[in-house]
């Protein structure tokens, strides 16, 4: 086939709409754009039931058995410790019991006792709040949403690796990426992308996040001018068991479960007397982590667990079951904090449209874990990242515009990402620097340089790291030859992205000389005033990044820094 025919065929692919992910975010945006009559396309490496969506079993927050959601808007702002942005705040807690009506309407059963909702209660809220279904809220909800998708004629490929974007002057023209069944690249067309490809955090050696999340959607809209915005921000989630980082659900410890060293002890008592364990989600994985750099092993004690708190339990107790051989009311369990959600993500305005440093990419959109919406700010509040998905999905879709796809869109007559895997194909396979090992390597960097506590030293370290592996990359090929569902050449992109993202994480984390939420440096300690709070915002020019900070109190930009 020569060029003239491959742009023919490109072209005969276009859509009014891409939406790279199948997540919760992306299918509500899939939805919601098809019920508008557009041509809608949901490009996903992996199928939607194996989407980390469906990993998030917890619930919801809404403010739907509250008289409003003014109390639901004070706990996510208190929580963001002053980065939230109050009119972001305002529309996810207000658009929070909606959405929840509307996952009913597509047959979602959220539990319920005497017509009213059940509720529990996540870090940071001052009251129970958090909708849930049946133990599977994710799963739940993305089985009714990948139903009524498909009922309303949205296409779905699951085999396409999205590996970049496709832009000319600063607008949207498609996707590029590698067919998984023949390892061969692709072009296809639309002048709307909407990126729900999640946060990514699968470069941590202990992390929640599912083995596809790569960080692929920060990765790609870097490379087209999008800044990335609080970076430094990585929630990690207390509870996580020490071997593998699987989590025990955090309502166990309102129900009675108890933290404890290796010396018997309930160091949370000398921490915060009063609450114990019942502190924030943040200050638990940083008093757990001191312990652990101090020689003592932690572990969470479920026997003081009353009887009439169990049922809040039964979750934890098929953790228990399915990934360790002890029993959940006799034994304790070693945790160490894992890596659980990216706060910041990619810059988006009120719209969900990306954002470069002066203006939009015109066409370009991104929404759920992937995306910086502004209502996070430095710690995200327990309870707010499902609703934030079918929030902001449905709103980025309502963003969205009926093509004239005939005069309006046209293919580029050339491949990058081709002559890459033509290239990974053609490299002799090096032991010392393959996929594997270098991803391993940077997990293992990651969690221990640019955990729960950073300081300067342990930030510059992995820095340098990162940047030698970088230079590595051209060094790597891979073991098969065959075009045949080649997955190490998709892991290679994968590898790729994760290693620019770390780098953004890291440069953010160093030029961040305070503690706040989640950022914790034990070389800077204390919060800086309110007055004195900043952003962080990264950009990519000739492949370096660069480093802004932004005044919360005066959006100005007063320090650039490169990084």
């Amino acid at each position: 086939m020569d060029k003239k025919q491959q742009v023919m065929q490109q072209r005969a692919k276009a859509y009014d709409v891409i939406i790279v992910g199948a997540g919760l975010s992306g299918l509500a945006a899939a939805v919601t754009s098809s019920e508008q009559g557009l041509s809608t396309l949901v490009i996903s490496k992996i199928p939607s039931l194996h989407s980390h969506s469906v990993s998030a079993r917890g619930g919801m927050n809404a403010a739907i058995e509250e008289p409003n959601s003014e109390q639901h808007k004070l706990d996510t702002i208190k929580s963001g410790k002053h980065l939230s942005t109050p009119k972001q705040v305002d529309f996810l807690c207000t658009e929070a019991p909606k959405v929840i009506k509307w996952m009913e309407q597509l047959g979602v059963k959220f539990d319920q006792q005497d017509n009213h909702y059940r509720l529990k209660t996540f870090s940071g809220n001052s009251l129970p709040r958090a909708c849930y279904s049946k133990g599977r809220t994710g799963l739940n909800c993305v089985k009714a949403l990948l139903a009524q998708a498909k009922k309303n004629g949205v296409e779905f490929n699951e085999h396409f690796y999205v590996a970049d974007l496709v832009v000319d002057n600063n607008k949207i023209i498609g996707v590029e990426g590698i067919d998984r069944r023949t390892t061969e690249s692709q072009i296809v067309v639309s002048p709307q992308v909407v990126l729900a490809t999640g946060g990514g955090l699968n470069f941590y050696q202990l992390s929640s996040n599912a083995t596809s999340s790569t960080a692929d959607g920060l990765a790609m809209a870097l490379r087209v001018g999008a800044q990335l915005h609080n970076m430094e921000f990585v929630q990690y989630h207390p509870l996580g068991l020490a071997h593998n980082g699987i989590q025990f659900p955090e309502p166990v410890i309102n129900a009675g479960a108890q933290l404890f060293n290796s010396n018997n002890e309930r160091f949370m008592l000398t921490i915060d007397k009063q609450n114990a364990e019942q502190v924030s989600r943040d200050v638990l994985s940083i008093e757990i982590e001191k312990q652990r750099q101090n020689g003592q092993k932690v572990y969470i004690d479920f026997s003081h667990v009353p009887e009439e708190q169990k049922s809040t339990c039964a979750e934890a107790e098929l953790i228990a079951k399915t990934y360790t051989s002890l029993a959940l009311y006799k034994d304790r369990f070693e945790i160490a904090p894992s890596a659980h959600y990216l706060i910041g993500g990619i810059l988006v305005n009120e719209n969900c449209q990306v954002m470069t440093s002066n203006a939009v990419i015109e066409g370009l959109y991104a929404v759920g874990e992937c995306a910086s919406a502004g209502v996070h700010g430095a710690n995200r509040l327990g309870g707010n990242s499902l609703v934030e998905t079918l929030v902001f999905g449905r709103h980025a879709a309502t963003q969205l515009k009926k093509i004239d796809l005939e005069n309006n869109v046209s293919a580029p007559n050339n491949s990058s990402i081709s002559e890459v895997i033509s290239r990974l194909l053609m490299n002799n396979y090096q032991t010392a620097c393959s996929v594997s090992s270098m991803s391993l390597k940077l997990k293992v960097g990651m969690f221990n340089n640019v955990g729960v506590i950073r300081d300067q030293t342990s930030l510059r370290t992995q820095l340098a790291q990162l940047n030698e592996w970088f230079e590595q990359l051209s060094l790597i090929g891979v073991k098969s030859q065959s075009k045949l569902y080649n997955d190490e050449v998709v892991e290679y992109f994968e590898l790729k992205n994760m290693l620019l993202v770390a780098k953004s994480i890291c440069i953010s984390a160093l030029h961040r000389e305070e503690s706040r939420g989640a950022h914790y440096r034990l070389d800077f300690p204390t919060t800086l005033a309110e007055n004195k709070a900043v952003h962080s915002l990264l950009r990519l020019k000739h492949n370096q990044l660069y480093l802004t900070h932004k005044s919360v109190a005066t959006e100005k930009n007063i320090e650039v820094v490169n990084g």
